[in-house]
């Protein structure tokens, strides 16, 4: 859950590796609770339960979001239990350049949607149409967070020299 800096010394040649994002393990499984969402989602919507599948796609996308902060050594996001304060630092991060303004914009569209959907006494109507593009926007920021996360080593999956 650390970053790290390695030097080694092989064949004569120095060489440096690093990578300064933290929270490894952390995000791989904040990443699998957010997976159950998504695929929740996904079969709420295939069994036409509209509002049900705005809640699980707002929670998985809350936690991606929460992902993304996790890169960074923040005592404050650990401990996060609200969806303000991880809405918030998203936001922040957006505006900093740190995530992509796709993904701060559909967490933002989702918030709004959510309590819409949940809360009302007469539930907004959303499309089938719209509930789609929004899953599909939802996957596409859990492909980027995927393909940007730091990754834990895995012994069984490193290839190393033949011997």
């Amino acid at each position: 859950n650390a970053g790290h800096l390695t030097i080694l010394l092989h064949n004569g040649q120095w060489n440096i590796f690093f990578d300064f994002r933290y929270n490894a393990s952390r995000i791989e499984k904040q990443l699998s609770s957010s997976d159950q969402f998504l695929k929740a989602s996904r079969m709420c919507m295939d069994s036409d339960l509209p509002l049900a599948a705005i809640d699980n796609l707002y929670d998985a996308v809350q936690m991606m979001a929460k992902c993304f902060l996790l890169f960074m050594p923040d005592k404050k996001t650990l401990e996060a239990k609200t969806h303000g304060f991880i809405e918030i630092n998203f936001n922040l991060h957006g505006k900093l350049g740190l995530v992509a303004e796709e993904h701060v914009v559909l967490l933002n569209e989702l918030s709004a949607l959510r309590p819409k959907t949940r809360y009302a006494p007469d539930p907004l109507h959303v499309p089938p149409e719209t509930l789609r593009s929004l899953l599909v926007r939802a996957e596409t920021m859990r492909a980027k967070l995927e393909a940007d996360r730091p990754k834990r080593f895995h012994p069984k999956n490193h290839i190393g020299p033949a011997g």
